[in-house]
């Protein structure tokens, strides 16, 4: 396993073989680090939005939520998983750049709002919430070349981490809080 936990994902072994075969072998997935944050971004309502016309916003917006945590990882040194949604995306990330990531996607939100006026959701949830909550949450490296590589995960814990934060009675601060105890 990597030694420093801010490259933990850097350091994961690319896998190269056919990915039926990653899928099926779980000793080649690794535990997300329990200090790691799930970050997560959605825009409100993206089906309406799509229906009348703004599907080409909803996507730009999605995206650059993605270019916002891969800019701050990048300025640091940092590689960090990300999943593109359509109407937002998951990134998980380490502890040294959670409060840059989620003070820059309030920037984000904000300023998506006052451009698009659209609502972005933004949130976070420690990786120790997730396996606390009986939750799990594997990742592998997977490579269909010598120069690409996507993550694969294993187990429910972005799924449990998306009904939290797109659920009605999420409080960022709340998150926040759970966040600094971890």
């Amino acid at each position: 396993m990597p030694v420093n936990n801010s490259q933990f994902y850097t350091q994961l072994p690319a896998r190269r073989m056919p990915l039926g075969n990653l899928l099926t072998n779980e000793a080649l997935f690794a535990d997300v680090p329990d200090d790691w944050h799930i970050v997560i971004t959605d825009i409100k309502n993206s089906t309406r939005a799509v229906m009348s016309g703004a599907h080409e916003n909803v996507n730009l917006i999605a995206t650059g939520s993605i270019i916002a945590v891969l800019n701050i990882a990048f300025s640091m040194n940092v590689t960090v998983p990300f999943f593109f949604g359509g109407d937002g995306a998951t990134v998980l990330v380490p502890p040294d750049i959670i409060d840059k990531v989620m003070q820059a996607l309030a920037a984000y939100k904000v300023s998506t709002q006052q451009n698009f006026g659209l609502e972005l959701r933004t949130g976070t949830l420690p990786v120790a919430k997730i396996y606390a909550d009986g939750r799990k949450l594997h990742i592998a490296k997977y490579s269909s070349s010598a120069v690409f590589s996507i993550p694969v995960v294993l187990g429910n814990g972005i799924n449990y981490a998306e009904q939290i934060i797109k659920g009605d009675d999420y409080m960022l601060s709340k998150v926040m809080i759970i966040c600094s105890r971890a």
